[in-house]
């Protein structure tokens, strides 16, 4: 799936790279789920969901302070909706208290 990228720019996109790592997710597989979600980030309109999944994915690899690191960086995002600080500040007191 990757290669569609590297053959035809235009699927390039945020949104391919968003896909993608949620598949790679799915698929039990966390690092590359990450690369995919980092490059995602700075492009795609659902940063808070962005950072959600890339601290999903830093907590399966026993990576607890990226995963905090990632959740507090969604709540420093401007825009974030009070539903989605509250769900981030759940999830950090998860992490946290873990």
């Amino acid at each position: 799936v990757k290669n569609i990228a590297l053959q035809d720019p235009r699927q390039d996109t945020p949104l391919f790279h968003f896909n993608l790592g949620i598949a790679y997710m799915q698929c039990g597989n966390y690092e590359q789920a990450v690369d995919e979600l980092l490059s995602a980030l700075y492009g795609t309109p659902d940063k808070i969901g962005c950072y959600m999944r890339l601290a999903e994915c830093s907590m399966q690899l026993q990576r607890r302070e990226l995963a905090c690191g990632f959740l507090r960086e969604a709540l420093g995002e401007p825009g974030i909706r009070a539903d989605q600080a509250m769900a981030v500040r759940r999830r950090l007191d998860e992490i946290s208290s873990a």
